[in-house]
């Protein structure tokens, strides 16, 4: 029995903004249901799918009976992963192999004997398609019904436009079903007449979520948008334009004309009836695809462009490390409890990856904005007034000044932060200004990516002290550190910072045009007398109270804030002061 799992989680957003699927290929039962509470859901992953048994990988979509015990685990492990991820908010898409059984005999995994057309309770002889052309096998891909009733590579072929076999097969969906199952992505569904698909769909008394596997090939008889009345289809051709543009054509023309989707032609779909990908099991072995052993981070790159532009439901790949084309997973015939980075690669959680789950969930149903692209390697793209990405595919670096829709904030760069918060952003920040503008430096092969739910107010402020007189400053003075003038105050600043660092400029701002009105853009540097110290000189009204805060940039453009609640300074009638600080990390 082969089985695909998909996982929905409903914790924070709808299920319309959380349809990312992530592929855990040959991941067992216990894994997924811990997986599901632990990571996927608090990660923002729509969907997660998963194999079943076999020593290499492709036994694992050869179905010998579809009772659901096998080395993943047994009926009892799986219900109980259902029932542990729908209780988390997490709902179950299993993936079912409809159109083919094996392609020889022996005994399944829960003791069922079998041979090629032999499937005893299940199926007899009578139950499959014999064509009478080539052993029974597919040879001519440009014609359909060849397709739909000849084998696959041997596989005995399914009769499914016979009543007993949709009928057979709708029950296992059913049963699927009963134990809290919500969907299907229908392995080789390219080899079903749709109308045989509709037919057994069509018993169920709910209708449930699909998704089908159709490769597109030029001229065939059988093509994509033929299945897009059933439910969605995977894009084969979408991954392979997108290894082609990483690796040789440029990925700025993703983003050029139309941009990539269904303008792009013969194997694209509408964006509502599509499911794209980077790579899957099938193409990191054919080298169709990008996949984990490819240069120049295309990988995680291409994951970055797939879940922040806004072509389809998107999915992301996360398998085991191979050398062997035939390679099962770590502990072959007994699939062992997942633990990553042994021999798992666990790629979904990567930071670049994982944190743009949360960005994708976040800008769902806003336009691509603000297209930039630096020669054929480079773009940078935003989505609306939510979020922006910046991928340099170059072998330079690429700094510029970018224009985006975003409100004026801090953001944190979530492709380098392991907490996607700016309340606890462990990477680089950048302050968008009140024009929509931030300056970059993006190394080469990285990415960088900004959005709404990433971003606090440039700063934010917990005091509860109220000032004598309106906090709105009417200030029009600038800082200055020469002359003063009747009716102001001077006030000396002197900030000490411990690990000032080369390449750091250290700047006041707060609620007065004399230190940059909270705009980090306008905020005026303190200068640095060649040590751990930083001076400035500025000019307030009398009487008021002045709320300040420092912040650092880096040579890079990126900055961070003080680790500490905003400063308040009461200034006096008249005269100087002199305010020493000591900078807060």
């Amino acid at each position: 029995m082969k089985v695909l799992l998909l996982l929905v989680t409903l914790a924070v957003f709808t299920s319309a903004q959380k349809d990312t699927i992530v592929q855990l290929f040959e991941w067992n039962w216990d894994s997924i249901g811990r997986e599901c509470i632990k990571v996927l859901g608090p990660l923002g992953y729509g969907y997660a799918q998963e194999t079943i048994q076999g020593a290499a990988w492709w036994t694992s979509y050869q179905p010998v009976s579809y009772t659901v015990n096998n080395k993943r685990g047994s009926r009892d492990q799986f219900k109980k992963m259902v029932a542990d991820c729908n209780g988390a908010g997490v709902k179950i898409l299993v993936d079912a192999v409809m159109n083919h059984m094996t392609g020889g005999s022996g005994t399944g995994v829960d003791g069922h004997g079998f041979t090629h057309y032999s499937y005893p309770g299940t199926y007899s002889n009578l139950d499959f398609h014999y064509c009478g052309s080539n052993g029974n096998n597919i040879n001519n891909y440009k014609n359909k019904t060849e397709v739909w009733t000849c084998q696959l590579s041997g596989l005995a072929d399914l009769a499914t436009d016979t009543s007993y076999v949709q009928g057979r097969l709708s029950s296992y969906l059913a049963d699927l079903m009963s134990m809290g199952v919500a969907g299907f992505r229908l392995d080789a569904a390219k080899h079903m007449d749709p109308q045989n698909i509709k037919a057994i769909v069509g018993k169920l008394t709910t209708s449930p979520f699909l998704t089908q596997e159709v490769i597109y090939g030029y001229g065939e008889g059988v093509q994509p948008y033929m299945y897009t009345d059933i439910g969605n289809v995977m894009v084969f051709q979408g991954s392979r334009d997108l290894k082609r543009m990483f690796e040789s054509d440029g990925i700025a023309n993703l983003v050029r004309g139309n941009g990539w989707g269904q303008s792009w032609g013969n194997g694209y779909l509408p964006s509502d009836k599509a499911n794209v990908f980077v790579v899957d099991h099938d193409t990191e072995r054919d080298g169709s695809t990008i996949s984990y052993k490819s240069n120049n981070n295309a990988f995680n790159l291409a994951h970055v462009f797939l879940l922040a532009y806004d072509y389809s439901t998107p999915t992301v790949y996360s398998g085991y490390n191979f050398d062997d084309f035939n390679a099962g997973p770590p502990g072959g015939d007994h699939v062992q409890d997942v633990q990553c980075g042994n021999g798992w690669r666990c790629d979904h959680r990567q930071i670049p990856i994982a944190n743009m789950v949360a960005f994708h969930n976040a800008v769902q149903g806003t336009p691509i904005s603000n297209v930039v692209t630096m020669g054929d390697q480079a773009l940078a793209f935003g989505r609306g007034e939510k979020g922006f990405v910046i991928i340099n595919n170059q072998d330079q670096p690429w700094k510029a000044q970018f224009k985006t829709s975003l409100p004026a904030g801090t953001y944190c760069d979530v492709v380098h932060s392991k907490n996607p918060s700016n309340k606890a952003c462990s990477g680089p920040t950048y302050v968008v200004d009140g024009s929509g503008l931030f300056t970059a430096a993006i190394n080469s092969r990285d990415a960088l990516a900004i959005y709404e739910q990433s971003a606090s107010p440039a700063p934010p402020t917990t005091e509860t002290e109220e000032p004598t007189t309106s906090t709105t400053s009417t200030d029009t003075t600038v800082p200055t550190t020469t002359g003063t003038h009747d009716d102001l105050v001077e006030v000396n600043f002197k900030l000490v910072k411990e690990d000032t660092a080369e390449g750091q400029t250290v700047y006041i701002t707060g609620d007065s045009p004399a230190v940059g009105n909270w705009d980090v853009n306008h905020s005026p540097a303190l200068q640095n007398n060649g040590s751990n110290v930083w001076v400035l000189s500025a000019r307030f009204k009398p009487g008021r109270i002045l709320q300040y805060k420092y912040f650092t940039r880096y040579a890079s453009g990126g900055l961070d804030w003080e680790k500490r609640s905003n400063r308040l300074l009461k200034m006096p009638s008249s005269g100087s002061i002199d305010e020493e600080d000591q900078y807060v990390n």
